[in-house]
Formats: C-alpha cells, sequence, structure tokens
C-alpha cells in the first residue's frame, strides 16, 4: 500500500571539516548546505541553533558530493552522514 514504508539505514550526522580549517571560536561559522527544506540542512541548523552559534551560509549544493568539494576547499563545514566522511575531513 502507498504510504507505507520501513527503515532500511539510519545514519548518523556528524560536523565536519577539511583537516587543516581553522574553527573559529567566535563568529558566524561557513556552511556548506543542501538547499532550503533538506532535512540535513534543518538538523544541522536546529543544533546550531540550539548552543546559540551564529551561522552563515558559504556554500549550496544540490549533492553531498557538492557539499565535499566545499568543504575539502576549507571553504565551510557541514553535517554529513557518517558514510559520506571521506579521509580529507
Amino acid at each position: 500500500e502507498f504510504g507505507k514504508g520501513f527503515v532500511v539505514r539510519e545514519e548518523p550526522l556528524v560536523w565536519v571539516a577539511a583537516r587543516e580549517y581553522a574553527l573559529a571560536a567566535e563568529g558566524a561559522l561557513p556552511l556548506a548546505l543542501l538547499p532550503a527544506g533538506s532535512v540535513y540542512r534543518q538538523y544541522a541548523l536546529d543544533a546550531l541553533g540550539q548552543v546559540g552559534r551564529p551561522w552563515c551560509v558559504a556554500a549550496v549544493s544540490d549533492s553531498i558530493a557538492g557539499l565535499q568539494a566545499a568543504v575539502y576547499a576549507g571553504l565551510a563545514v557541514s553535517a554529513f552522514p557518517l558514510c559520506a566522511v571521506g579521509p580529507h575531513v
């Protein structure tokens, strides 16, 4: 029946930054995010809101690969599913 489903896999989200990224303790955190409406984006913004950390959007991509490029280049930090974390972060 349409509308019924089941969990196939659960994947935690983790914060990622380039290995050499210098994370400032204060100021707006530059983020690489999926477009508005994404569950990953909302979880990331909710988490930052809970701790009162200011943020700004540095990059938006429709794909995790696009977010990875922004993070690997040191332009922003992001929240990735654990399976998308590579050796460069």
